[in-house]
């Protein structure tokens, strides 16, 4: 029997010969605590911004996402020639979360341009009790970056296998704010890192849902008490290039951010799916985003991390499929 045939067999996700390809979402942020007042970047026009791609693979965008969004601001995205993909700007809320199709490839070491008009998205955390504030909202473009060799992604095993549905749940306690107290020193708490422990057999993420075990639901709002996550493989390689809202790895590829809109078992990322062979860690790192919006009661807050997909079992295995 030839090495890596699944029981049964099934086409798998493929870059083109010669490459292969790693999930990733480059990252717009803005964090801006204030001490007081309003956004600085309230009504402003911020035209032709970028983000950096790095030099050692081209970018392959095939999603965009805006959080928080407003309907009163204006997106446009520049392709990789720098023309405008679109004939006029994207009006806020109406095109929040979109794919791009066809697929655009951006060159090693280019940019991703776009423009925000009439800046008013920013959700807000409200330390109340002592006046600081903390302003935040982001721009991801999800794909994959694309390396030149004969790497595997997603990783083959090193037996024959089957693949049986699984998942992996990391309870998570957010026991701080975003701010060090006091607050009034506009200093954000120090970010964390978390490990699941993958046991028994190779594990293939497909995705990740995150939920609040106080209320059952999947996170969507970027509004707190919630949380951004960085994901690595197991190499320990970031697959971010910032953190991200948890509410933007749960949402489906279009549509405005509503309840009814949600699915869980859409595979949101990592896309195309990552291996974590058996007895290796799935790391990631969270950065708190609970508020305290009277000064003396912090919105602290249980998560499930829900990190789905499959097992890869050994054909011969007692664990079955």
């Amino acid at each position: 029997m030839a090495a890596n045939l699944m029981c049964p067999v099934e086409e798998q996700y493929r870059p083109p010969s010669g490459y292969y390809d790693l999930p990733f979402i480059y990252v717009y942020d803005y964090e801006n605590a204030v001490a007081a007042g309003a956004d600085p970047r309230a009504g402003l026009d911020f035209a032709f911004q970028s983000v950096h791609i790095e030099g050692d693979s081209e970018f392959i965008l095939r999603r965009v996402a805006r959080y928080s969004i407003d309907s009163a601001d204006d997106f446009m995205l520049y392709s990789p020639d720098r023309n405008r993909m679109f004939s006029a700007e994207m009006l806020g809320a109406t095109q929040s979360i979109f794919a791009v199709m066809p697929e655009r490839r951006f060159p090693p070491g280019g940019a991703l341009r776009f423009d925000i008009f009439n800046w008013a998205s920013s959700g807000t955390l409200a330390f109340g009790g002592q006046g600081p504030f903390v302003c935040h909202a982001q721009v991801l473009f999800q794909g994959v970056r694309r390396f030149q060799g004969t790497f595997a992604n997603p990783r083959p095993s090193k037996y024959d296998y089957k693949e049986k549905p699984y998942s992996f749940r990391f309870p998570l306690g957010l026991t701080t704010t975003y701010l060090l107290a006091p607050y009034a020193g506009l200093n954000r708490n120090p970010d964390q890192v978390f490990a699941q422990k993958v046991d028994n057999h190779d594990f293939e993420l497909q995705r990740i849902s995150i939920v609040d075990t106080t209320n059952g639901n999947v996170v969507t709002g970027i509004n707190s008490p919630s949380f951004k996550i960085m994901l690595c493989n197991q190499g320990r390689y970031q697959l971010m290039s910032d953190f991200v809202y948890v509410s933007a790895i749960n949402q489906i590829f279009g549509g405005a951010q509503t309840t009814g809109q949600l699915d869980r078992q859409a595979a949101q990322f990592p896309v195309p799916p990552i291996i974590y062979q058996a007895r290796s860690d799935i790391e990631f790192h969270v950065r708190s985003f609970q508020d305290d919006p009277t000064g003396a009661a912090p919105d602290l807050a249980n998560y499930d991390i829900v990190f789905g997909g499959v097992q890869r079992i050994p054909c011969d295995s007692m664990y079955g499929g």
